[in-house]
């Protein structure tokens, strides 16, 4: 199939220019497209009912077999395209390209919350590699709905490659502290916030499967907004080595969501 797909051998290609405009939220806003590099994560999005709308395959790259059928049998020969590696480079933001680069259409935002016995909120999570490694773990606790405050544009190359496509298949949403506070009484929703100067330790946390908790992630240097630390029900602290000033946001996420989901399934 793929000896017959068409060839792009020019820079000023108009598909090529909208591929790499990609790189930037600008445009991944207003097309409402996203760039997806390597097999594995196409195959994760296409796994997760997200529509593949171009394929580019690095030209001698074909005979390798290099494209799983799953991904072939998701796209009309017509819109596979070969290009040479001048070509990968400019559309990829990584120094070593893969050899297979897609377009997806992203879905539109989620608005209704099914709300979890355990949900993430995350604000002002600004690198993109700590974003996506954050819902990496949440997602590996089973934890599947993630709000987002400010942060970094779960569509970024980065944080889709950092989340190992896990962003694909969690429950992403923009939402407040003031947006979800709206739901408290309703939801029975518990607020948690981490503090060193907290007086419970985590590992003292009271779990009440009546409820149904948000543990809130701030910044990687700043932490949780005032107003929104302010919001808290509960706070907690992690002890560590004196030596150590603090844990960084993902390895503190990933320590806690998984305590807490263990709590809740005792």
């Amino acid at each position: 199939m793929l000896d017959s797909t068409q060839e792009i051998s020019s820079s000023s290609n108009q598909l090529i220019k909208l591929a790499s405009s990609l790189n930037e939220k600008k445009h991944r806003d207003s097309l409402g497209l996203f760039l997806v590099e390597g097999p594995k994560l196409i195959l994760e999005a296409l796994k997760a009912k997200f529509k593949l709308k171009n394929l580019f395959v690095l030209d001698n790259a074909l005979g390798e077999d290099i494209v799983p059928e799953l991904i072939i049998n998701s796209i009309s020969e017509d819109k596979i395209y070969r290009i040479n590696s001048k070509l990968l480079k400019k559309i990829s933001n990584t120094e070593n390209p893969n050899n297979l680069i897609a377009i997806f259409e992203k879905r539109e935002a989620n608005t209704q919350i099914e709300f979890s016995a355990l949900n993430l909120f995350c604000e002002r999570i600004q690198d993109p590699g700590n974003l996506g490694a954050i819902v990496r773990s949440a997602l590996a606790a089973n934890c599947t709905n993630i709000f987002c405050d400010e942060c970094a544009d779960i569509y970024n190359p980065k944080v889709i490659r950092a989340s190992a496509g896990s962003i694909f298949h969690a429950n992403i949403f923009t939402n407040s502290i003031q947006d979800l506070l709206k739901y408290k009484q309703e939801e029975n929703l518990i607020f948690i916030a981490t503090s060193p100067r907290a007086e419970l330790n985590y590992l003292e946390l009271d779990l009440n499967m009546s409820n149904k908790h948000i543990l809130m992630l701030g910044n990687e240097g700043q932490g949780l907004k005032q107003e929104s630390f302010e919001k808290s029900n509960i706070n907690i602290r992690i002890d560590i080595n004196p030596q150590v000033e603090s844990l960084n946001a993902l390895a503190a996420t990933t320590l806690l969501v998984f305590e807490m989901q263990r709590k809740l399934s005792i």
